[in-house]
């Protein structure tokens, strides 16, 4: 092989963007072929699927992507990005607590986050449970 894996993946993407799909598929094929279940190689082939409407798919490539021991955040949030076009909002709001959890100072993320848990219901899972306070502090004046 004449082209390294980098360099096979940039011309599949560019293949892609030409509606060249044949060709597409043989050089993610040759990607996949010099090196099984590489990570940039599954992460643009999803960004291909995606140009094809085939979201599923790149969910699907997305998530064989990730290292769950040290996962890449940008990409879990691609993940929970098309979980929420795809209406599986339960998913994509535990994909971002995922994100969080690798991510604790990204203020953005944060808020997306509970903004999500907050549309769920499911506040209390990352706020912590409501005081009970409430109107008995106010009966007590």
């Amino acid at each position: 092989m004449s082209k390294d894996v980098a360099q096979l993946i940039a011309d599949a993407r560019a293949l892609a963007s030409e509606q060249n799909f044949d060709a597409c598929a043989q050089s993610f094929a040759e990607v996949f072929k010099a090196e099984p279940g590489n990570v940039e190689g599954l992460r643009g082939l999803a960004a291909v699927m995606l140009e094809l409407d085939q979201a599923e798919s790149a969910l699907a490539l997305l998530s064989d992507s990730i290292n769950p021991e040290n996962p890449d955040v940008p990409t879990l949030l691609k993940i929970a990005n098309l979980l929420r076009g795809l209406h599986r909002l339960d998913e994509a709001a535990d994909v971002m607590l995922g994100a969080l959890a690798h991510d604790a100072q990204n203020e953005e993320l944060l808020h997306e986050t509970v903004d999500l848990f907050k549309l769920l219901g499911r506040e209390s899972e990352i706020l912590g449970e409501p005081s009970e306070r409430g109107s008995e502090g106010a009966e007590a004046h």
